[in-house]
């Protein structure tokens, strides 16, 4: 399954691995749930709780790939790399 099927069932989780002071910087996508890189090993439970597809994502998409592969090795289903902010933002619209 690629991200564009993902966001067509409209049933995803987008979570934003960015500092806060990136958000505010950058912008955001409104609804995405903001967990910064640093904080994903505390807040693991709560990203496991999180039904259907995860679709995670960063400014340039390095840290989401680490993080995504991350959350896959803690056995979290349905974890997704979605890249960039920008090209990520630009599929929604």
């Amino acid at each position: 399954m690629n991200i564009q099927d993902i966001l067509a069932q409209k049933n995803y989780t987008l979570i934003d691995v960015r500092e806060p002071f990136e958000l505010q910087l950058d912008g955001s996508i409104e609804g995405a749930v903001n967990i910064p890189t640093g904080q994903i090993e505390a807040r693991l439970e709560e990203i496991r709780s999180i039904e259907g597809p995860k679709l995670i994502f960063c400014k340039s998409g390095g840290r989401s790939q680490g993080v995504s592969s991350y959350l896959q090795s803690k056995q979290i289903p349905e974890v997704f790399n979605a890249g960039s902010y920008i090209m990520l933002r630009h599929m929604i619209a």
